[in-house]
């Protein structure tokens, strides 16, 4: 009984330096996804706002467009 403490204590100090490596692995890979993931959030902001001004352009394209065909409201006298 004596030699299974002896001989399983290396056992169990082996397995939780593995657990630990993975855990440290998965951080190191998590700390890229979220460095990823800030830099996605970068590009999609600046996107939506590249957006928002193509569309204020356009609207204001159309306003004026309408403002141009649009029929004279004083009507000449008949």
């Amino acid at each position: 009984m004596a030699d299974d403490k002896v001989t399983t204590k290396p056992t169990l100090d082996t397995i939780l330096e593995r657990i630990n490596a993975i855990g440290q692995e998965l951080r190191g890979r998590l700390d890229a996804v979220e460095a990823e993931v800030a830099g996605l959030r970068v590009d999609v902001k600046k996107g939506f706002a590249d957006l928002g001004r193509k569309v204020d352009i356009l609207n204001k394209e159309h306003l004026q467009m309408r403002a141009t065909f649009r029929p004279s409201t004083r009507e000449s006298p008949s």
